[in-house]
C-alpha cells in the first residue's frame, strides 16, 4: 500500500517529464516574545525574536506518551459516502499543480508547453471546472516592468534598514521564469527565478476574480538564499527567507516576512536564528510556522500567529533534533508530520502524523507524511483528512471510524495529492494519469469531495 513520497514539485516534474536540472536550482521565553504589532515591526525594519536560553535550561518540549495516542489504523472502515460524496470531477493539462485559494477557487500553475517557461498562472473554478488565466511569462523579465522593491531585501538582510530601495533592471533578471506561487480571495504572490544567475524575486498583487492588479516587488535575493517558501491570507502574503543549506549563507538567519497589500509595507515577522523546518501555512486566521528555537542544540518551535496581528496563538517546542515535515494549528493544537524514527523521545517517535486533541489524547496515524492535514465536518462527524500512501482517508476520532478516497484508475502510482490544508469545507484533490499508459487522456484529474 505504501508509495514514495513525492512532494508537489515532483508532481509538475513528472507531468511534465523535467528533472531539477531543468529548474536550474542550487542546492525561557514563550511565543509572546516574538510577535510584536506589524505597525512595530515595520518601523523599526528589525527581527521581533524569541529569547530562549542559550544552554536549553528551562526548555519544555512535547512530551507525550504511548498511552495518550490513538492509533487511527485500528479504526473500523465505513464507506466514503457515509461522510462525504463526489460532487465533482474535472480535467485539466497534465502536469499542473492546485493550491485552494477559497473555499470556489483553486490556484493551478499550469504547464506553459513553449520557451524556457516551467509554467503559467491560472484559477480554477470549483464549481464549474472553467479555468481562467492570470498570468503569462515573468514580471521580472519583462523591460516594460517597474516596481519597488521592499526594505532590507533577503540577500543582505539589515536590521537597521527600513527602506532599502532597488529596482532591479531587466538585464538582471533577463532570464527569469514562473516559479512558485499561492492565492487568496483577493490576493496572489509569486516568486520568480533567473535560470542563469540563480538569483530570485517575490511578487504579489491584487486579486479579483482572476483579474490581477498591478506588480509589486516584494523581495529578491541571490542564489545563497533559496526561493522563499510563500503563504497568503486575505490580503496579507507572506513568503519564508532561509539560506541553502550549503551555500556561502548557510550560517546566516532565516526570516519570515510579510506584507498588507495596498497598507503595508513588507516587513520582517520573525527571525530564526537558522533555517526553518516546514512551509508556512494559514488556515483561517492563523499562520503556522516551524523557526529554530534559540538554544545551545537544535530545536524546532510549531509556532502559531493570528493573521491579523502577529500575536501568538499557540507554541510548542518539539524534542530535541526532531524535524517535523509539515505543521498546522487545528485548534486546540497542532497537526504535524514525522519522516523519521527517533528513538528516546517517548509516544512521538514513530514515523506518521500526530494531531493534538482535547483532554491530553493525540491521534496517531502511522504512514509516511505526504501533506499537511486537513478538517472538514460532515453529519456524521468531524475527519481529519490525511494522504495515506496511494489513497487519501479520513480519521474520525470521536467515533473510531475512517473511510477512505481511492485515486483513479490509470493515475502515477502516488495517487491523488490534496490542494488544500487546515479547516475546508470540501476536499480538493488532484492527480496526473500516467505517461506511459496507452488509450488514455493525458491529463490531471481535479476530484472534489463534499460532506453528505
Amino acid at each position: 500500500m505504501d508509495s514514495p513520497k513525492i512532494n508537489r514539485r515532483d508532481f509538475l516534474k513528472a507531468g511534465l517529464g523535467l528533472g531539477a536540472a531543468a529548474l536550474g536550482v542550487g542546492a525561557a521565553a514563550e511565543l509572546a516574545a516574538c510577535g510584536g504589532p506589524a505597525s512595530s515591526a515595520a518601523a523599526t525594519g528589525d527581527a521581533a525574536v524569541i529569547t530562549d536560553s542559550s544552554t536549553d535550561a528551562g526548555l519544555t518540549t512535547i512530551a507525550v506518551s504511548t498511552d495518550q495516542l490513538i492509533d487511527g489504523t485500528g479504526f473500523t472502515e465505513v464507506p466514503l459516502e457515509t461522510y462525504l460524496v463526489q460532487s465533482a470531477s474535472y480535467q485539466l493539462p497534465r502536469g499542473c499543480l492546485l493550491y485552494q485559494a477559497t473555499p470556489s477557487t483553486a490556484l493551478v500553475l499550469a504547464p506553459a508547453g513553449e520557451g524556457k517557461e516551467l509554467v503559467y498562472f491560472a484559477l480554477l473554478d470549483l464549481d464549474t471546472g472553467k479555468m481562467e488565466d492570470i498570468l503569462h511569462g515573468s514580471v521580472g523579465a519583462s523591460a516594460a516592468t517597474t516596481a519597488a522593491a521592499a526594505a532590507a531585501t533577503a540577500a543582505t538582510p539589515s536590521s537597521t534598514a527600513t527602506a532599502a530601495a532597488a529596482t532591479p533592471t531587466s538585464a538582471a533578471f533577463a532570464d527569469a521564469i514562473l516559479y512558485d506561487a499561492r492565492a487568496s480571495e483577493s490576493a496572489l504572490v509569486w516568486t520568480e527565478f533567473d535560470l542563469s544567475s540563480q538569483a530570485w524575486q517575490v511578487y504579489a498583487a491584487s486579486l479579483s476574480g482572476a483579474a490581477l492588479g498591478d506588480p509589486t516587488l516584494l523581495d529578491q535575493g541571490t542564489s545563497d538564499y533559496e526561493v522563499p517558501k510563500l503563504c497568503v491570507s486575505g490580503a496579507k502574503v507572506y513568503w519564508q527567507v532561509m539560506p541553502n543549506a550549503s551555500g556561502a549563507a548557510q550560517y546566516q538567519n532565516s526570516y519570515l516576512k510579510a506584507a498588507v497589500l495596498g497598507a503595508q509595507a513588507p516587513y520582517i515577522v520573525y527571525t530564526s536564528h537558522g533555517r526553518m523546518s516546514t512551509q508556512p501555512l494559514a488556515s483561517g486566521k492563523v499562520l503556522s510556522f516551524v523557526p529554530r528555537v534559540d538554544s545551545k542544540n537544535v530545536y524546532y518551535r510549531l509556532a502559531a500567529l493570528s493573521v491579523d496581528d502577529d500575536q501568538p496563538v499557540a507554541s510548542e517546542i518539539m524534542p530535541q533534533s526532531m524535524k517535523v515535515s509539515d505543521a498546522i494549528y487545528l485548534d486546540p493544537g497542532f497537526a504535524f508530520g514525522i519522516e523519521a524514527t527517533y528513538t528516546a523521545v517517548g509516544g512521538i517517535g514513530a514515523y506518521g502524523t500526530y494531531q493534538e486533541l482535547a483532554n491530553a489524547q493525540w491521534l496517531f496515524f502511522p504512514r509516511p507524511p505526504f501533506a499537511a492535514a486537513l478538517a472538514i465536518s460532515a453529519t456524521a462527524g468531524q475527519l481529519t483528512v490525511l494522504k495515506s500512501s496511494l489513497s487519501v482517508v479520513g480519521l474520525d476520532v470521536a467515533n473510531k471510524s475512517y473511510c477512505l478516497i481511492t485515486p483513479p484508475s490509470d493515475c502515477e502510482d502516488y495517487g491523488d495529492a490534496p490542494s488544500g490544508w487546515g479547516a475546508v469545507d470540501r476536499i480538493v484533490l488532484y492527480t496526473n494519469t500516467k505517461a506511459t499508459t496507452a488509450n488514455i487522456t493525458q491529463a490531471t484529474i481535479v476530484r472534489i469531495f463534499t460532506p453528505n
